[in-house]
């Protein structure tokens, strides 16, 4: 029997399982079709200024970067805003000792910035499981692949709003609505 779960599932997973199948006649392929976070409300912000804005006003939030060095970044401009402010920054350490990897109880901490040390695995249901929190996601697009950002977003299982910002974006939603508007545009011109 082979069971896969989430990253089991790979193009070259489902390839030896189709040599397998073909090999045998019984083959189960069972999908979990639920998908949760489904339907959460999203804003793309334009700036990290905005995000940290936003960020020094919130109570919980979870923020996943996919840099170290802007993970910690978030965590310097947050502390010059409130001194005082406990916030829970999980990076890589720099002498990276083997076996001294600690474990970090996502949900045992009100607002928590994390580099891709953290991608899969470590999940969270909401600060001490009571309610939904806000992630916000910051993205350099340098270090992890699309599938990772998801994988970091989702360590948050009750996500109330969900706030990202591509900081390299080259592409951006039009401003014309509608063909009048491209007609006018054009005549314009």
């Amino acid at each position: 029997k082979i069971i896969c779960a989430d990253a089991d599932i790979s193009d070259i997973a489902m390839k030896f399982i189709e040599y397998i199948r073909k090999r045998r006649n019984t083959f189960t392929y069972i999908q979990n079709t639920h998908i949760h976070n489904k339907g959460t409300p999203s804003t793309e912000l334009t700036s990290k200024a905005d995000l940290v804005n936003r960020l020094s006003k919130e109570k919980t939030f979870m923020c996943a970067c996919d840099s170290k060095t802007e993970a910690i970044d978030i965590y310097q401009q947050l502390m010059k805003k409130d001194p005082k402010a406990i916030i829970k920054l999980i990076v890589a350490r720099d002498d990276k000792r083997k076996g001294d990897e600690d474990y970090i109880d996502l949900k045992s901490h009100p607002k928590v910035i994390f580099s891709p040390k953290i991608v899969y695995g470590n999940d969270s249901n909401g600060y001490l499981g009571i309610h939904k929190r806000p992630v916000y996601a910051y993205y350099k697009e340098l270090t992890i692949s699309p599938t990772a950002m998801l994988q970091q977003i989702n360590r948050e299982r009750k996500i109330s709003h969900l706030y990202y910002c591509f900081e390299l974006k080259t592409c951006y939603l039009s401003c014309i609505k509608n063909s009048k508007q491209v007609v006018d545009m054009i005549e314009k011109e």
